[in-house]
């Protein structure tokens, strides 16, 4: 089978040589606010439709410096409250002018794997979604002198940015409600071992334990921040642990993945043998199959913080910016609530 030649983009040379105009013409054209007379106008754009021509926009970083695309860094896809995020990131983008280039990891906490691929896009700006996790990777990041923004990260420069839940607060706050709810025994169900929001959850939830005199936490390791991890983790480790009367998890995906888990394959009911609550409040959370309490980390008020601190970061290029902690609120619902009548 003969092979088809690819195809060739038509040039701001060859518009110009159809238009019968200079190339500079043709620039200015497609350079909002530059001036050109109505008949040249119409002659390039007349051109260029024929010739389906489209502008780069690479001449305009060469000269400007700024590409307006700003690289959003995603992984863990299977977390509906990613796509919740990257369509509100994207909905308060465009009107600011900037378009996005998504970038994908092979992670669902980190993108240290991506620091030399970022390096060759000519972007204004990052905003991750996963954290940075180590100095290394801080200072591999900070030497492409663009504003970052990450989330949950322990990591910081001049040119590195956080922001994150309070998530040991809002955990203590999760601990409290489970001793109100008459938990005794308890056990906290990880991310990755490396997440610092899975660590930063754990902490403030054993701390408020400890401090209500409750010296046991069990600590079911999953080794992702997935449904198929909750669910075989809750599985395989419930028993052995001692069978907890409430379990606490890093998201609530890992939640989802638990309570089925209890429900389907222990046959035990949620809330009345085992209460459960997760972290996010991602849209599946309230689902009457789930009903799951949680904690609320709105992506839309993420987006609103992330673009403010961008602004700043833009505005004073590798001038140190305060890292944010966003506070989030618990939201009770049915599978912590032993007097509900739901079946579960």
């Amino acid at each position: 089978m003969k092979a088809h030649p690819a195809r060739k983009y038509a040039s701001s040379t060859d518009v110009a040589r159809l238009a019968g105009v200079s190339q500079s013409a043709v620039s200015r054209t497609f350079t909002p606010g530059a001036s050109v007379s109505a008949a040249t106008r119409a002659k390039v754009l007349q051109a260029a439709s024929a010739l389906e021509y489209q502008p780069s926009i690479i001449p305009q970083i060469m000269l400007s410096g700024k590409s307006k695309l700003i690289a959003v860094v995603l992984g863990g896809l299977g977390n509906p409250y990613y796509a919740e995020f990257l369509q509100e990131l994207a909905q308060q983008l465009e009107p600011r002018g900037y378009k996005m280039i998504v970038l994908y990891a092979q992670s669902d906490y980190g993108f240290e794997v991506l620091a030399a691929q970022l390096a060759s896009y000519r972007v204004d700006a990052i905003i991750s979604a996963l954290a940075v996790l180590s100095s290394t990777s801080a200072s591999e990041l900070t030497a492409f002198k663009i504003p970052i923004i990450t989330f949950n990260s322990d990591e910081r420069s001049p040119w590195i940015v956080s922001i994150s839940a309070n998530n040991r607060h809002a955990s203590a706050q999760m601990a409290q409600h489970l001793l109100a709810r008459g938990a005794k025994r308890f056990a906290f169900l990880c991310g990755p071992v490396d997440s610092p929001a899975s660590q930063h959850r754990l902490a403030g939830f054993r701390t408020a334990l400890q401090q209500a005199g409750v010296e046991q936490l069990i600590v079911l390791q999953a080794d992702h921040f997935t449904y198929e991890s909750g669910f075989e983790t809750t599985k395989q480790c419930f028993v052995e642990a001692g069978k907890p009367d409430a379990i606490y998890c890093a998201n609530d995906v890992l939640a989802m993945g638990a309570m089925d888990a209890l429900r389907f394959s222990l046959g035990l009911n949620v809330p009345k043998d085992v209460l459960v609550a997760g972290f996010d409040d991602i849209p599946e959370a309230s689902w009457l199959s789930y009903d799951l309490t949680t904690i609320t980390q709105p992506p839309v008020l993420l987006v609103k913080t992330a673009l403010r601190v961008l602004e700043k970061m833009l505005a004073q290029p590798g001038q140190k910016q305060l890292s944010v902690t966003l506070k989030g609120e618990l939201v009770e619902r049915s599978s912590t609530n032993r007097s509900s009548s739901r079946k579960a």
